[in-house]
């Protein structure tokens, strides 16, 4: 018999992955979903290179958390500057992107000041 509660197809595949660091917790206070939504969106623009236009629905399928958890840790990584949150005009439509404001975390993860 098969699994009555089948779930859609997931977007988020059995190898994708996101670091925490020690210094998203102690230098910028990230805790939880913050902390999460943070991670995987440095993991795609560290270093400056890169940005995340995945889509808030993979954040909350890999971080496992509902998307209106999703759309408040944008918020609230944005009105902090720890993320830069942009938009790219693609054939669908418009697509939200997120990078992590470099300039701002490096110098708080280095020092823990500004």
């Amino acid at each position: 018999m098969k699994n009555q509660a089948s779930k859609k197809k997931s977007r988020v595949k059995d190898t994708s992955y996101y670091t925490v660091y020690q210094w998203m917790k102690s230098r910028l206070g990230l805790r939880k979903t913050n902390l999460q939504i943070f991670a995987i969106i440095y993991a795609f623009s560290r270093d400056n290179v890169g940005e995340y236009n995945g889509g808030r629905a993979y954040m909350a399928e890999l971080a496992d958390v509902s998307l209106n958890s999703v759309r408040n840790a944008c918020t609230y990584l944005s009105e902090k500057k720890y993320v830069i949150e942009g938009e790219k005009f693609v054939e669908s439509g418009i697509i939200k992107t997120y990078i992590v404001n470099s300039e701002l975390v490096g110098c708080l993860r280095e020092t823990g000041t500004l």
